[in-house]
């Protein structure tokens, strides 16, 4: 704790402050701070000069009282000035003038050690050395095996003692980590004494056991089939466990079963979710018999620690508080330890469960007996997350479905499968394996993250296996008690998982991408979908997942279609070229390759009772997605979002982002092709066409003049597909439009300052990335104050050109407020656009634009007649000319409505009437 701060005035006029802390053993603490930088200090010891150092480091304490970066950790060795036996007394003074600081002297009392040493099996020991005395100190202890000292122990792990008081005073060993063949063991305190008279022999049997993890990384490195390597090692480990030479050791603890559950729930923070979660768990049906153990760790809600003590006393469950916030491991260790006879489910408070949830962890545990962790499926579980894995799922959209879904689960019964680490959101822990390999390290992992890795490691060193099993489905919010911190304390202890376990990293990547749950996932969701929601009409919305105004649109029809009682089922296919097939309607999400399982897609198709299937952008795809409706027999229609059909470039532009003019010849589109390739979102080769037009073309003709519609949002679009394609089932249809009403606006012209000019939307190549460069660098802040409202290719490169403001990215919701003081919206790139969100907002916002006459922007603005519109041959000086000049003058819109009604929209939408007539 930061104590009262000590000022005084020297006499040299420089005013100083500081204070000594504590000395902990090893460090001199404490902070100090003069009006000249980096203030140095001296440290005496019983009246002698025994070190100086500088208070130079940060604290967090005294930056957030505003004191600055000024603390000190100053190096003492007492053994060096006096024996543990005396009293010392420390004074720390500024160099400067002498003068001490608030604390000193501080007097050491003559030591009074005590200690205890206790051997947990299989070559592992804890204890704790504490000096009474002096509590502030922490010690260090030394390993010495063989007579050779191997290793030097700080002792701060957390400990309490039988007369509840506690401290960082501990430390754990395992041997096996500083010698493997075995040997005589001692433990010496720093002055060299024997802690405890007693020696330890390690067992050489333990250490041939152990040597398998060596072995067991070597397979991994060199076994590539995931399979293999995941079934050897447990077999080997299993040989081993059932020689008479090492039952003493290991098997004997395999021959005893757990005499019941303990289902352990460490709580911190979020009051919502814990209560829910413990009722959950309280509420749900299981044959098995269980005890329920909260652990709360001084949380900061004190209503929390009030309303689960009262749970208790209602349920008949145990509540242990703990006294301080000690952090989840040790928490988690203490719910683990409260029952050593039983096996143990430890459960995040954060979590919902339902019937049977345990009864499912037990029968997978129990199909193999060396099965040593199993976790559930879940919503939120990275690798083994449902229905899509590494991402938090909105699944079920209904929460009430949750007892249903791991019914479904449940009945499905599917086999376990090897996984390279337990999920601590939920996990069964089997005793025999905890017997043998230990709790969670709560001096390495501290407030949490990572220590499940860890303890997996270890297991799975031993022969013990990691499953996940998808007969239980439990919910996880997530990071409900970390919040804000848990992405510092996952980046901070991946770094320690890395170090201690360097092929932890390839075990991950290796699932990954074998995706071996693939195929689970891919038989419950069709059950899912099979029992548990209503079969109903469904139109295939064929698009890709790269967002922008094609996301907006879907987005958009999505929720029309499931309110007008239509299933809109999303396709995408994803980097690996897998299809995946998103239900909008239960979330379930079912991936399938087709290149080997397309007969399975076409009978999903059916099950779905697809009757329609809707082409947004099949940038993502193969061509195979263009044979569903023939080979399904089932209609479809085409949206138009951007030229893929006509341009691979997508919106006729050149690497500069300038127009391409839409050459007459092929030979001018083929001279691009080769020049530009084609565009990154791509996932077809341009060595596929041979890099002709021509035949890009021809690939997609009788395609989109068999559509039983082709749906355009601007008539400019229209106009233009016809240059390339003889269609004539061309509707226009604009899109539905969250900014469609527009207000009356108006606003006086500028005449006497600078006109603020803002260009709003990400702001690439095609989007007039370079002309812009060229316009900041040809105002050069005199006219124009120009504010970017995205991002940009090259920040750097665009603020080289002169005076700009760029905010980076935002919401849509923020427009308003980042709008508020600009006067014009540019509108720079020279990309034919189909028809632009962006400035269906700006104009719902009052503002004038200004804007190239290209594509829908330019048409959409000339029916609308409002904005102003410049040739695409304009110079950059005239531009900023013609801006102040259209800024000086007053300004009104009439309140007009940019886009299509809802109602109007899904009407034709879904008959596929004629075209549609748009008031502008």
């Amino acid at each position: 704790m930061l104590r009262r701060l000590h000022k005084r005035t020297q006499k040299s006029g420089v005013r100083s402050e500081g204070v000594l802390d504590f000395y902990d053993g090893t460090f001199v603490q404490g902070w100090a701070k003069c009006e000249v930088p980096d203030a140095e200090v001296d440290v005496y010891v019983n009246g002698s000069l025994a070190v100086s150092g500088v208070a130079d480091l940060y604290r967090q304490d005294l930056f957030r009282a505003g004191v600055g970066k000024c603390a000190f950790a100053i190096p003492l060795d007492l053994r060096r000035y006096c024996q543990r036996s005396e009293q010392a007394i420390i004074d720390v003074c500024f160099h400067r003038d002498n003068r001490m600081l608030q604390g000193s002297p501080l007097v050491v009392q003559p030591a009074q050690i005590e200690y205890e040493l206790n051997e947990l099996g299989n070559g592992r020991y804890r204890g704790w050395i504490r000096d009474v005395a002096n509590p502030d100190q922490i010690h260090n202890i030394y390993i010495e095996i063989d007579g050779e000292v191997v290793a030097e122990i700080f002792c701060n792990n957390w400990v309490e003692f039988r007369n509840g008081e506690s401290s960082h005073v501990g430390f754990e060993v395992d041997s096996y980590c500083y010698s493997r063949k075995g040997g005589k063991i001692q433990f010496f305190s720093a002055d060299r004494e024997l802690l405890i008279p007693i020696s330890y022999e390690n067992p050489n049997d333990l250490f041939l056991i152990k040597e398998m993890m060596q072995a067991q990384i070597e397979l991994r490195r060199l076994l590539s089939d995931g399979n293999i390597r995941n079934r050897l090692m447990p077999s080997l480990m299993g040989h081993l466990r059932g020689r008479d030479k090492f039952s003493s050791i290991i098997a004997s603890n395999n021959t005893e079963e757990a005499s019941g559950i303990c289902v352990v729930i460490p709580v911190y923070g979020g009051y919502l979710e814990t209560i829910q979660c413990v009722e959950s768990v309280i509420n749900a049906k299981n044959k098995a018999k269980y005890r329920l153990v909260v652990v709360y760790d001084c949380g900061p809600d004190k209503r929390l620690a009030t309303e689960l003590e009262r749970l208790s006393k209602e349920y008949n469950f145990e509540f242990y508080p703990n006294d301080v916030n000690k952090g989840f491991v040790f928490s988690a260790n203490k719910g683990i330890d409260m029952y050593p006879e039983c096996d143990v489910i430890l459960l995040n408070a954060d979590t919902l469960v339902s019937d049977w949830w345990i009864d499912a962890l037990v029968k997978a545990a129990n199909t193999d007996q060396f099965i040593g962790t199993v976790t559930p499926t879940s919503n939120n579980a990275t690798l083994y997350g449902y229905p899509v894995p590494g991402v938090v799922n909105d699944f079920p959209k209904d929460i009430g479905m949750l007892s249903k879904v791991n019914e479904q689960c449940q009945l499905l019964e599917l086999n376990v499968v090897d996984i390279p680490s337990a999920h601590g959101f939920c996990m069964y822990l089997k005793r025999t394996m905890l017997d043998e390999v230990g709790g969670f390290d709560e001096q390495l992992w501290g407030r949490g993250y990572g220590e499940e890795n860890d303890l997996s490691m270890r297991a799975a060193s031993l022969g013990w296996r990691n499953v996940v099993t998808f007969s239980s489905f439990v919910y996880h919010h997530g990071s409900v008690s970390f919040a804000g911190e848990a992405q510092l304390l996952q980046i901070e202890n991946a770094a320690k998982l890395s170090k201690l376990y360097p092929e932890y990293g390839s075990l991950v990547q290796d699932f990954i991408d074998n995706n071996v749950l693939r195929h689970t996932r891919v038989l419950l969701g069709k059950r899912l979908l099979q029992e548990l929601w209503e079969p109903m009409p469904s139109i295939l919305i064929v698009t890709h997942n790269f967002g922008g105004g094609t996301k907006v649109a879907t987005d958009g029809l999505v929720e029309l279609l499931n309110s007008s009682g239509q299933r809109a089922v999303i396709l995408n296919q994803n980097k690996d070229g897998l299809w995946r097939f998103i239900d909008t309607v239960s979330g379930v999400v079912i991936d399938f390759d087709f290149r080997q399982e397309y007969e399975d897609i076409k009978n999903f198709l059916a099950c779905l009772n697809v009757v329609r299937i809707d082409y947004h952008h099949i940038a993502q795809f193969d061509l195979k997605v263009l044979a569903l409706p023939a080979d399904t027999g089932t209609p479809y229609v085409v949206q138009i979002h951007d030229y893929l059909y006509a341009c691979p470039r997508l919106s006729m532009y050149d690497s500069a982002g300038k127009y391409c003019s839409e050459p007459d010849s092929s030979a001018g589109c083929n001279g691009c092709i080769k020049k530009n390739g084609f565009n990154d979102a791509i996932y077809l080769s341009s060595s596929v066409f041979n890099d002709d037009i021509e035949c890009w073309r021809n690939s997609f003709r009788d395609f989109l003049v068999s559509a039983r519609r082709i749906f355009v949002p601007d008539v400019d679009v229209s106009k233009r597909l016809l240059r390339y394609f003889p269609l004539e089932n061309l509707n226009v249809l604009p899109h539905i439009d969250r900014s469609a009403d527009v207000d009356v606006v108006s606003v006086h012209g500028i005449s006497s300052r600078k006109v603020n000019i803002a260009i709003v939307g990400s702001l690439g190549v095609h989007k007039g990335f370079y002309r812009v460069c060229r316009l900041v660098g040809v105002n050069g802040g005199r006219t124009l104050n120009i504010k970017i409202i995205g991002e940009t290719v090259n920040d750097d490169f665009l603020r080289s050109h002169g005076p700009v403001d760029i905010k980076g990215k935002f919401s849509s919701h923020q427009l308003p407020d980042l709008l508020q003081d600009i006067d014009v919206v540019l509108f720079p790139g020279e990309c034919v656009e189909t028809y632009s969100y962006t400035l269906s907002e700006v104009i719902a916002l009052g503002k004038r634009v200004v804007a190239l006459d290209i594509g829908a922007i330019g048409s959409r603005l000339r029916k609308l007649g409002s904005g102003l519109l410049l040739p695409l041959s304009i110079d950059d000086a005239d531009i900023i000319t013609q801006i102040v000049e259209y800024a000086s003058k007053d300004f009104s819109n009439s309140g007009v409505f940019l886009g299509a009604r809802a109602s109007d929209y899904i009407a034709r939408y879904l008959e596929g009437l004629g075209e549609f007539d748009c008031e502008y």
